[in-house]
């Protein structure tokens, strides 16, 4: 499955836990990049994230390693759309 979910619940909990002035960690910024990269450029990915994004559903959850399900889905539309832009 990709790592989107955890990557960006990570990157989230760095954003919201910055101190001014003080660089955001890199391996937060690096993993969140490179999982976004994947769900853009390979269709398992995206297959995995829309799965687990179902199970959480028919669990009743709203969140996907504490990433709300509307966001992943809108990442997932931005995936398919950049899919169709580039053919």
């Amino acid at each position: 499955m990709s790592n989107l979910p955890s990557a960006l619940a990570k990157f989230i909990h760095a954003v919201s836990n910055h101190q001014a002035g003080a660089p955001l960690p890199e391996d937060s910024i690096r993993d969140t990049l490179n999982a976004l990269d994947s769900l853009n450029n390979c269709e398992s990915a995206q297959a995995a994230l829309t799965s687990a994004i179902n199970n959480a559903e028919r669990a009743g959850d709203l969140h996907v390693d504490g990433v709300p399900i509307a966001v992943l889905r809108c990442l997932i539309a931005a995936a398919a759309t950049t899919e169709v832009r580039n053919g």
